[in-house]
């Protein structure tokens, strides 16, 4: 950020750091070091928050190392995962915490009461609450790959779901904002990952999903969905249901609430006065970037595994 004139500037930046489900985090180094640290959920929020005069060049830096592993769900068939009537029964919590809707201050951004979306959901919930929550969810899933497609939008905003809904097309937070309502209206529990997608050259910000099927189905009871590839339907599912990959790192897990929702919307906020001249830039840099073992993904008899 740098600031060039005369004047004040009041800047409120704020940050998660990086958090790995399969891996391991070895170090995280931010400067400048004058910050407020926030824990919540499983997140883990930095804050800066500093008044400026005059002309003026700072960095807000987050360093880290991470050795990563894939996360999979072997089983295709799902056929351990809970129903939703058991997960609402077993689980009234996550229920109660990930079946809303959440958006920021101008309008509902993940919207399962939405008419619209409410009953396409209801129509591809053959089975209701006695619905197996994995095939329900893959369902869904394929519902998505079939109706919209990736495409980048100008606005920094995401768009309502939807909006989504009705052009067909969004970009990776926009499409998983879309598959979010409709598992929730279908009353699947559903959450947003927030992080990047990583390569040995880039980090691009990213947003995927992770929807709860049972403790029978993965440790936690929830299995991560990538909503932006452009695969065909049985690579999407195959790649991209119950699969996250090495290259995805994460950064906030969604914990049901709108201030989570709105500080990654607009996590920055300069207030300064008109002699004031501000420009910003933001830099991802990749460094050291490995592949420790590479295998392929093989998949028999609805199991998938990497040989």
């Amino acid at each position: 950020m740098n600031l060039t004139g005369s004047g004040e500037a009041t800047v409120l930046y704020q940050e998660y750091l990086p958090q790995s489900k399969e891996g391991i985090l070895h170090s995280i180094d931010v400067t400048p070091q004058q910050y407020q640290q926030k824990k919540d959920f499983t997140n883990k929020l930095i804050t800066w928050n500093q008044s400026i005069q005059d002309e003026y060049n700072q960095s807000y830096f987050i360093g880290f190392s991470i050795l990563q592993n894939p996360i999979i769900i072997a089983d295709l068939t799902g056929e351990n995962a809970l129903t939703i009537n058991e997960i609402h029964t077993l689980h009234p919590d996550i229920t109660a915490t990930y079946c809303h809707s959440l958006g920021n201050e101008t309008q509902t951004i993940i919207d399962p009461k939405n008419s619209l979306l409410s009953t396409l959901a209801q129509s591809l919930n053959k089975n209701a609450g006695d619905s197996n929550a994995f095939i329900l969810g893959k369902q869904l899933f394929t519902w998505l790959k079939n109706h919209t497609s990736y495409e980048k939008h100008q606005t920094y905003q995401p768009q309502a779901a939807i909006k989504t809904y009705k052009t067909g097309v969004g970009d990776c937070d926009d499409l998983t904002y879309l598959y979010l309502s409709l598992c929730k209206a279908a009353g699947i529990p559903s959450r947003y990952i927030k992080g990047y997608l990583v390569s040995n050259n880039s980090a691009i910000p990213h947003v995927w999903a992770e929807i709860f099927v049972g403790t029978s189905v993965s440790q936690t009871g929830w299995i991560p969905v990538e909503c932006a590839g452009t695969g065909s339907i049985t690579s999407e599912i195959h790649n991209n249901y119950g699969i996250e990959d090495v290259q995805h790192i994460r950064l906030c897990i969604d914990d049901g609430t709108n201030e989570t929702f709105q500080n990654l919307t607009n996590p920055l906020q300069i207030r300064y006065e008109q002699s004031l001249d501000v420009n910003l830039n933001r830099v991802e840099i990749i460094s050291n970037y490995t592949v420790l073992s590479s295998k392929q993904l093989t998949i028999k008899n609805n199991q998938r595994s990497y040989k």
